[in-house]
């Protein structure tokens, strides 16, 4: 089965590859198959859907062209990717991520598709050293990202210009009509 990344997945891709594309063989989501690439690569993943935390909702009510309105749902989201970084260069290669974090190009490429990535949450870590093995090097670092997910009907609604309801309770009936005013 291919992997189906998601728009801020591609959006972390597109930074990554940006920041350090030139200077590896191949930027990849963990959990794409696939033939492990010649090193350095670089891989992400992100935190489970699940997991991400909603910052804000925000609700905007739009009339459409033909008079009805749709809600639209704006969830401010954010969520966590981590970097894997494999090959001999992997330390100066985590430090030139992290050091994209202060690039206005950087920051001006990720917002233009869809993404911030606000900080690292984590030191980078010589998962090297820290396994006690020189088969390969590997650094890793966990980023703070934010996005927007905006949901909306896939139609319009028509307006509700009045609307009545008539309820009975043993002897009593009540009449409420709301009218759009």
């Amino acid at each position: 089965m291919t992997y189906q990344p998601t728009d801020y997945e591609r959006a972390l891709y597109k930074w990554l590859e940006l920041v350090v594309g030139g200077e590896v063989t191949d930027v990849r989501y963990a959990d794409q198959y696939a033939a492990r690439p010649d090193r350095p690569f670089v891989t992400l993943k992100c935190a489970p859907p699940r997991l991400m935390q909603t910052a804000k909702v925000d609700t905007t009510d739009v009339e459409l062209p033909d008079g009805t309105h749709q809600v639209r749902i704006t969830e401010h989201r954010v969520g966590t990717v981590s970097v894997n970084v494999f090959g001999a260069t992997h330390k100066s290669l985590i430090e030139s991520i992290e050091r994209s974090l202060a690039d206005p190009f950087v920051t001006d490429h990720n917002t233009a598709n869809g993404v911030e990535v606000q900080d690292s949450i984590s030191q980078a870590q010589d998962l090297t050293e820290l396994m006690s093995t020189e088969f390969e090097g590997r650094s890793q670092q966990d980023f703070r990202f934010a996005f927007a997910k905006q949901t909306h009907s896939p139609h319009g609604m028509p307006v509700l210009k009045t609307s009545s309801a008539t309820g009975e309770a043993g002897d009593l009936t009540t009449t409420h009509t709301l009218e759009d005013t």
